[in-house]
């Protein structure tokens, strides 16, 4: 099915709700992992 994350990208309130929140997220000069997973980051090298 359709991935919850990108559920509210399919209408146009959706779209706008994101385009604002990444808008907000480059103002505040907020840092993306893309690459990492979340497991990733939280594992200890044990």
């Amino acid at each position: 099915g359709q991935a919850y994350r990108c559920a509210c990208a399919a209408d146009r309130t959706g779209h706008a709700m994101l385009h604002t929140l990444y808008g907000q997220a480059m103002k505040h000069n907020t840092q993306f992992f893309v690459e990492y997973f979340a497991l990733d980051l939280i594992m200890d090298s044990d």
